[in-house]
């Protein structure tokens, strides 16, 4: 499950007045309101806002609906057996809610992860034709260059001239360069462009 697939669930839960009658009348339950979520995300979307405004209608609007849903899963977890598909869902929500919360508070974490996961789908598409890697290092060594790729895309830089230039500083960064890891990344790049 993806940061995607999870932060868009954040909707008014009401937690079960008597016990669930059965799994799918909780999955149909969690579907219509992802629905009414996505529908709520765009309109978010639409307003543009950035920064601190941001940070404010987040807090306002999506901190409630969170908490609303917690308090859902709390409920709901002790009425499900170990086994369903549901469980294994409120316990990944239950694990990794700091994280899957987070976009709340940080107005720089986008609500869902969509725009990388389009990029990295072209690398699973790819499985099949990395046969000739030759072996999993080289399979693995193939998909990091295709995510620093896809990395530069994002920041819009040129791919080759970034390579030249991280392997120029690789491997001599602090000592020659005086550059640490992070001052290796593509938008580090990007800003000595500027």
């Amino acid at each position: 499950m993806s940061l995607s697939q999870s932060s868009s669930r954040f909707v008014a839960f009401s937690p079960p007045t008597q016990s669930i009658a059965s799994t799918t009348s909780s999955l149909r339950e969690t579907c219509s309101r992802l629905v009414v979520t996505l529908t709520a995300a765009a309109s978010f979307r639409k307003l543009a806002l950035t920064g601190d405004a941001l940070r404010e209608h987040r807090q306002r609007f999506i901190r409630p609906i969170a908490q609303n849903f917690e308090r859902w899963l709390d409920a709901v977890a002790p009425t499900l057996l170990p086994s369903e598909p549901l469980a294994a869902a409120i316990g990944y929500y239950q694990r990794h809610k700091a994280a899957l919360f987070r976009f709340i508070d940080d107005p720089r974490v986008p609500i869902d992860n969509s725009p990388t996961e389009r990029v990295f789908q072209n690398v699973a598409k790819l499985r099949l034709n990395m046969l000739f890697a030759g072996s999993t290092e080289g399979a693995h060594r193939a998909c990091v260059l295709l995510g620093i790729v896809a990395s530069c895309r994002a920041q819009g830089v040129h791919a080759q001239a970034y390579l030249a230039w991280a392997f120029e500083r690789l491997g001599t960064h602090r000592d020659v360069f005086g550059l640490s890891l992070e001052d290796m990344t593509p938008a580090a790049f990007k800003k000595t462009l500027s």
